[in-house]
C-alpha cells in the first residue's frame, strides 16, 4: 500500500495559500465557475458541485486522515501541495472526472410481471405453497411462498412436464429433451436422462434454438412428454417420449431412480398425455399409457401391449388419481354435433380404462343442436382425491340473449355434477371472485382467455393453480382466485413478483 504524508511546514503552507487564493480571485474563469452539478471525483465536500471549496475540503481531509487514498489527487503515491495545485488547475480548466456507476453484480427484473402464457402448473404434495409453472420461451419458475415471489431457472429448453416424487419431500423432476432431478425443491438441478457420461454433443440450432443431445448409448433422441414416479416406489420411474423427427412414441422405465433405463415398447400416437402406474390397481407390472390416439395397457416385464377402446379421439388431455374408493381416470376430447347428438367431452373410467362413462351432462344443459358445441381444453384431478376435478372451459355457446362464457368448472362427485368455479365473459369476471391485476385491467378479461394449464395439489383439492398470461390460484376450492404474478402498488403502478416471460431462447458460454 502506498504511504501518504504531509510534506509542508506551516510557514510554507501560509505562503503558498496566500498566493493560491490571490490567483483564484484574480482568475475570472475560476471565480465565475462554481462547478457543474453531478457526481465527480473532484467533489470532495459532497455538495453536488465543484468549486474552490473542494480544494479546502481536500486539505482538511489530508489533515484528518493522511492515509485516505482520496488525498492523493495527482496519483504520485503521497499527499503534498502539488495535489491541491493539480485540483485547482483542473477546476479552472473544467477538466473534471465523472464518477462511474458501479457495475451491477446481478440481474434484476424491473417490469410489472406476467405478460405471456405459462404452462404445466404443478403443486407440491408436501407443501401447497410450493409450486411450479413454465413458459414457452424456455424459462421455468418456482415459488416457495405461495406466489409471493418466484425464482426463474433454465433447463436449456422449454420444460414439458413437472413431477413431484410423492415418496420423498423436496424431490422433483422436470422433463424436456432431458430428464432433470432436483433434491432441494427446484433450486439446483442435475441431468438424469440421458446419461451425462454418454453425451458426445449438444445441439441448439434453428430460429427457436431447438436443443437436443447426441449420445453414444443408442437411447432414443426425443422430447419427453411425461415423467411419472410410482407412488408405491420412488425408485420406479416412467418416461413417455416422442421422437424429434418421425417415429412412434415410446415408454421407458427405470427401477433405480434413473441410473439405468430401458425401452419397454413403442406406442401408438405421436405424444404421451398421461402415464398411470399399475400400483393404482394393485398390479405393478401393468402400466397404462394414454396418447392422443390410444389407451394402452402395457406389461412392463414383457413389453406386451393391449389396446383399450376409447370413446372418442383425438384426446386433448388425460388425468386421474387413486383415493379411498380406488382409482379414477379422466379423458377429455373435443365436442361435436352428430345430428342432434352432442359427442365427446369428459369421460371417466373406474375400472382401469377398460370402460368409459360420459360425464359431460352437467356441462351441456340447455344446449341444442342449433347452437355451437362448447369447448374445453384441459382438466386436472386431485391425485389423492380423484372425485374432485377442475376443468378449463374455452367457451360456452352464445345466443342472442346470452354471451359466451369461459372459465373453470369443478366437480366434487366424479363428474356427475359440475359448477362454475370461475366464470367470465369478454368484459368481466361475472362470478366476481377473481383479484385482477394490470394485465386484465389493461387488456380486458378476454385477452388471455381460459387457462391452458391446471395443477391441483395432490393432497389438498382446495388448492389449484391455473396458468395462462395471468397465472392465478385458489386455496379455498375455487371460492376465490388470486393472481400470483404481480403486486398492485396503487396509482396504476405494478411490480413483478418474479414471474416474467423471457424472450431469449438460449445463452451460450465458451
Amino acid at each position: 500500500m502506498p504511504s501518504y504524508r504531509i510534506s509542508l511546514c506551516p510557514p510554507a503552507v501560509c505562503l503558498v495559500w496566500a498566493g493560491l487564493l490571490a490567483w483564484c480571485f484574480l482568475s475570472p474563469a475560476l471565480a465565475q465557475m462554481p462547478g457543474p452539478a453531478g457526481s465527480y471525483l473532484e467533489d470532495y465536500n459532497g455538495d453536488g458541485k465543484v468549486s474552490i471549496s473542494d480544494v479546502i475540503a481536500l486539505l482538511l481531509l489530508s489533515r484528518e486522515d493522511p492515509q485516505d487514498p482520496r488525498v492523493d489527487y495527482n496519483g504520485d503515491g503521497k499527499f503534498s501541495i502539488s495535489d491541491a495545485i493539480a485540483l485547482l488547475i483542473n477546476i479552472r480548466d473544467g477538466n473534471l472526472h465523472p464518477l462511474e456507476e458501479p457495475a451491477a453484480d446481478h440481474w434484476q427484473v424491473i417490469g410489472p410481471g406476467g405478460g405471456g402464457a405459462m404452462f404445466v402448473p404443478a403443486v407440491d404434495p408436501f407443501d401447497p405453497a410450493h409450486y411450479f409453472v413454465v413458459c414457452d420461451m424456455t424459462g421455468a419458475y418456482v415459488t416457495f411462498d405461495d406466489g409471493v415471489s418466484w425464482r426463474m431457472f433454465n433447463l436449456r429448453t422449454r420444460v414439458q412436464d413437472i413431477e413431484f416424487d410423492p415418496t420423498s419431500q423436496g424431490t422433483v423432476y422436470a422433463a424436456n429433451t432431458g430428464l432433470y432431478r432436483s433434491e432441494d425443491g427446484g433450486v439446483r438441478w442435475r441431468l438424469v436422462y440421458p446419461d451425462p457420461s454418454q453425451i458426445i454433443s449438444e445441439q441448439m440450432v434453428g430460429d427457436h434454438a431447438e436443443q437436443w443431445y447426441e449420445t453414444t448409448d443408442g437411447m432414443p433422441d426425443a422430447e419427453i412428454d411425461k415423467i411419472r414416479v410410482d407412488p408405491a416406489d420412488g425408485d420406479h420411474l416412467y418416461l413417455g417420449l416422442h421422437p424429434r423427427w418421425d417415429g412412434p412414441a415410446r415408454l421407458l422405465v427405470s427401477s433405480d431412480r434413473g441410473a439405468d433405463w430401458r425401452v419397454v415398447c413403442s406406442l401408438e400416437g405421436g405424444s404421451v398425455l398421461a402415464i398411470f402406474p399399475g400400483s393404482w390397481w394393485d398390479n405393478p407390472d401393468k402400466v397404462t399409457v394414454v396418447t392422443e390416439e390410444a389407451c394402452l395397457r402395457i406389461s412392463e416385464s414383457s413389453g406386451e401391449v393391449t389396446s383399450l377402446e376409447l370413446p372418442a379421439a383425438p384426446l386433448l388431455c388425460a388425468d386421474g388419481g387413486r383415493g379411498e374408493e380406488g382409482a379414477a381416470v379422466y379423458i377429455l376430447s373435443g365436442m361435436w354435433w352428430s345430428g342432434k347428438d352432442l359427442l365427446g367431452g369428459v369421460y371417466r373410467s373406474d375400472d382401469g380404462c377398460s370402460s368409459w362413462t360420459p360425464v359431460s351432462a352437467g356441462l351441456v344443459k340447455g344446449i341444442s343442436s342449433t347452437m355451437d358445441a362448447p369447448s374445453f381444453n384441459v382438466l386436472a384431478a386431485c391425485r389423492n382425491r380423484p372425485e374432485i376435478v377442475y376443468l378449463s372451459c374455452e367457451s360456452t355457446p352464445a345466443t342472442s340473449d346470452v354471451p359466451y362464457y369461459y372459465g373453470i368448472y369443478k366437480t366434487t362427485d366424479k363428474g356427475e355434477t359440475w359448477s362454475w368455479a370461475l366464470k367470465a365473459d369478454w368484459n368481466s369476471y361475472v362470478s366476481n371472485n377473481y383479484s385482477e391485476s394490470w394485465l386484465t385491467r389493461s387488456y380486458g378479461t378476454g385477452y388471455s382467455g381460459s387457462p391452458n394449464g391446471l395443477g391441483v395439489c395432490p393432497t389438498d383439492p382446495d388448492v389449484c393453480l391455473a396458468s395462462d398470461g395471468h397465472s392465478f390460484r385458489t386455496a379455498d376450492g375455487g371460492e376465490t382466485w388470486q393472481t400470483v404474478y404481480s403486486n398492485d402498488m396503487g396509482g396504476g403502478a405494478y411490480s413483478s413478483r418474479g414471474l416474467d416471460v423471457t424472450t431469449c431462447y438460449g445463452v451460450h458460454f465458451d
